[in-house]
């Protein structure tokens, strides 16, 4: 494989997750396990039964596109804040699972 990278840097590594933009969502992703990078533009909260919830919107993807959805929102509360104004214009990466959701898809955040 090493010398495969030294003739291809871009070559993927085995097991290595495909690496994407939010920008760039295309359906295919759905039910594939990838890693997709984009700049927080807000984070919704909503309150379910259980627990609130965090949707983590990309500045990059529209509103069919992709988002993240976070479990675990006091976890990322005491990280970036009540407002999560610390995570706001930040450029993240989140990995996982992409699933169906609303218009577009999510990846669910395990922290």
């Amino acid at each position: 494989m090493f010398q495969t990278l030294l003739k291809d840097p871009k070559a993927a590594l085995p097991g290595a997750l495909p690496h994407f933009r939010a920008s760039s969502y295309d359906p295919r992703w759905l039910g594939k396990i990838v890693e997709v990078r984009g700049t927080v533009s807000r984070v919704d909260v909503e309150q379910t039964n259980s627990s609130p919830r965090a949707t983590i919107c990309f500045k990059e993807s529209r509103v069919d596109g992709i988002m993240g959805y976070a479990l675990y929102v006091d976890m990322l509360r005491s990280g970036y804040g009540d407002n999560f104004a610390g995570l706001v214009g930040k450029p993240v990466e989140i990995s996982g699972q992409v699933d169906q959701w609303r218009e577009g898809a999510r990846i669910v955040i395990r922290i």
